[in-house]
């Protein structure tokens, strides 16, 4: 899978950081044990398959981007389907935020059926923190080939039992 961010990107552009774990001390912004991906407001994050495969989104863990804004995080996530169709949501956070704090920050959300099939998912701009992003890769049609052969033998031993 790959990551790609669109827009200004880099030191100073206030762009994508990864917070280490070794960071996460730091009071002012969430915690979870782990390092994970934060973002500010000028770049979008998009992911998928670098050979175009499709997956379904299941899952993603958020949380607000520091405790300078207590407030709920709104978060948009955009699929781009297989057939080229676009789905979209919006995920938005609790507001609770205590940094090093025993709190939890993070919030695990899940995504419904309609993130299915996706060759890719585009985070539009804001400020959030991300982390452990689950996806699933569909079965490849080799199981329709197995089940035609399945149904191929069984009906060529039921004609020489006929026979």
């Amino acid at each position: 899978m790959v990551f790609t961010p669109i827009g200004t990107v880099g030191i100073g552009s206030l762009g994508f950081v990864r917070i280490g774990s070794s960071l996460n001390t730091q009071t002012r912004r969430p915690a979870n044990g782990k390092a994970y991906l934060q973002a500010n407001l000028e770049s979008t994050l998009m992911f998928g398959f670098a050979s175009g495969q499709a997956f379904d989104l299941l899952s993603v863990d958020l949380a607000e981007y520091s405790i300078t804004e207590r407030w709920p995080a709104t978060i948009s996530f955009i699929g781009y389907h297989s057939d080229g169709s676009v789905v979209a949501t919006d995920l938005t956070t609790d507001g609770i935020i205590d940094g090093g704090g025993p709190g939890v920050d993070f919030q695990t959300f899940h995504f419904d059926s309609r993130f299915t099939d996706l060759t890719r998912v585009e985070i539009p701009a804001s400020s959030w923190s991300l982390d452990n992003i689950a996806v699933a890769i569909p079965e490849p049609g080799i199981s329709i080939l197995l089940v035609q052969c399945g149904l191929w033998y069984w009906l060529r031993s039921a004609r020489r039992k006929a026979a």
